[in-house]
């Protein structure tokens, strides 16, 4: 019965979803060297980055040597970019902005129990429901970002921007951060298969001059200066 389940699914998958879920599960193999001493479930939801976007994320830090990374939605792509600093003990400042302060209580606790919470640093940042698109409230950005500059890493995933009315809700990253980026950075945009995102994308390559590159339908990245190819997958 299991195996004619099995096989029922396979026939309703696309030919893309046979590959995505291929990309995932390779890039969580790979990923288990960060979760095998896990004292915490590991949960990806349908709200997560992807175990292929995560692993994209922690090659370009580790092969193009990023110093300074800023992630807007913090979860499970938090804790393995915690977990990915602390075993290869990487010269890393990481910032992970959230709108709703009892999700980062819960990234934050879990942090803890792995002794990893003093490796980022949350700013708790309300959606402003009068700015264009309803992105983040800048006087919160501006207590930690407002004199940084030469952010190398850059990975776009709030704040939340399903809902009607929000669908442009992460427009105001290129805004805000088209200035605070190094001369050699990386940008990843998640749901660029969204209108929003797609939107998003376009900005970011007319404002800075570059190309992004979509990966797998689901995500983006662009980078600026010279940069290793850090794809996952050959």
């Amino acid at each position: 019965m299991t195996r004619n389940l099995i096989q029922r699914i396979k026939r309703r998958l696309s030919a893309h979803d046979r590959t995505s879920i291929l990309l995932d599960n390779f890039c969580l193999g790979t990923l288990n060297v960060l979760l095998n001493d896990s004292k915490i479930p590991v949960a990806f939801t349908a709200s997560s980055l992807r175990p292929l976007t995560i692993q994209h994320i922690i090659n370009d830090i580790v092969i193009n040597q990023r110093h300074r990374v800023v992630e807007t939605g913090s979860g499970v792509g938090t804790i393995l970019i915690c977990k990915a600093i602390e075993k290869y003990d990487l010269n890393v400042q990481f910032y992970s902005i959230e709108e709703d302060s009892e999700w980062i209580a819960l990234v934050k606790s879990q942090l803890k129990m792995e002794g990893l919470n003093n490796l980022v640093k949350f700013i708790h940042a309300p959606v402003d429901p009068e700015s264009k698109g309803k992105w983040y409230s800048t006087a919160s950005l501006d207590t930690v970002f407002k004199e940084i500059e030469d952010v190398d890493c850059l990975v776009l995933d709030g704040p939340k921007a399903y809902q009607e009315n929000y669908e442009l809700a992460r427009l105001g990253a290129v805004g805000y951060f088209k200035d605070k980026l190094g001369v050699k950075c990386s940008i990843f945009v998640d749901d660029v298969n969204r209108q929003g995102e797609k939107q998003q994308v376009q900005k970011w390559s007319n404002e800075l001059g570059i190309d992004f590159q979509t990966k797998d339908r689901t995500y983006a990245i662009g980078s600026r200066g010279n940069s290793y190819n850090t794809y996952p997958v050959k």
